[in-house]
């Protein structure tokens, strides 16, 4: 139910079905992250960092959902070295992954590093020639409007449209 309201952009739903998923399955790595995820996209960075390390501490083994999650999570607290590492290991981990590519895109943009946000871009369209700005956020929903134009702006910059 939780992902069913999230989508319906009823993030604070969403985030009460999320608990109590926790709540019945505390050590349920999946369902820690799931939460994890939700309060990203509310504004709950800490919360969501807290919860990605929790849910690869209970499966380290699965850590491509959450270190992609954990890199935004730091991204949008604005610990840029740390949001860097997690979304290399993503990237390490799973290569087709457009999200941590997308989150390096942000991160190396606000630093000013344009020719890293910018191979970023490049390998965005690489595995994703359809890219789309605007089709990414149909596809993910976020709550935090001025976070969404943020990134918007990275990654227009780096040159996705």
């Amino acid at each position: 139910m939780g992902w069913l309201h999230y989508y319906q952009r009823d993030f604070d739903q969403a985030i009460e079905y999320e608990k109590k998923a926790v709540a019945l399955a505390p050590n349920d790595h999946w369902r820690v992250h799931c939460l994890g995820y939700m309060m990203l996209f509310t504004g709950r960075y800490e919360d969501a960092i807290a919860l990605e390390k929790r849910s690869l501490r209970l499966s380290p083994s699965e850590g491509q959902c959450q270190l992609n999650i954990l890199g935004w999570a730091y991204y949008r607290s604005k610990q840029y070295n740390e949001g860097i590492a997690a979304l290399k290991k993503c990237i390490v981990l799973n290569p087709q992954f457009v999200l941590p590519h997308l989150g390096l895109i942000a991160i190396y943009s606000e630093l000013e590093r344009d020719e890293e946000a910018k191979h970023h871009a490049e390998q965005v369209l690489r595995i994703d020639p359809e890219f789309s700005i605007e089709g990414h956020w149909k596809l993910w929903p976020d709550k935090i409007q001025a976070e969404v134009e943020r990134m918007n702006r990275a990654w227009r910059k780096a040159g996705l449209k």
